[in-house]
């Protein structure tokens, strides 16, 4: 499998689904509150806070296709402790923007911390994290 270029686009993921079955929206949300997901007549509502800068909102949107794709709001994963769920979505949203195989060919010049978290459209933060548990940093 040939590795693709970052950065992922998460909107082509969401394409994956029938358009119609998604719908993506940005608001001023409560502070602290990033997004949200729910599901409203049978469609996929995402909310994302429109005063995040645009790092963070795709992160948040992976997160909340993590919630979508794992079945989290499902009768059946409500039994899930909720602090797993949100867990279990960030990983998602890691995995998806910031795939390993990726990281590691990008990483292997050494580039700035700064231009690497551009290339992959990520916070610095999150970059950190990544390359912290793949022992790259």
């Amino acid at each position: 499998m040939a590795l693709r270029e970052p950065p992922i686009s998460v909107l082509d993921c969401l394409d994956r689904w029938d358009a119609r079955e998604i719908l993506v929206l940005e608001d001023r949300l409560h502070p602290g509150l990033r997004g949200a997901c729910n599901l409203v007549d049978g469609r996929w509502l995402i909310i994302l806070n429109r005063d995040d800068v645009p790092s963070q909102a795709r992160f948040t949107l992976a997160h909340e296709l993590g919630h979508i794709v794992l079945g989290d709001l499902s009768t059946a994963a409500r039994g899930v402790d909720s602090a797993e769920r949100e867990a279990l979505c960030d990983r998602f949203a890691v995995e998806l923007l910031l795939p390993a195989s990726a990281l590691r060919y990008a990483w292997h010049g050494r580039p700035e911390e700064l231009a690497l978290a551009e290339r992959f459209q990520v916070t610095r933060r999150a970059l950190r994290r990544r390359l912290r548990e793949l022992g790259l940093r």
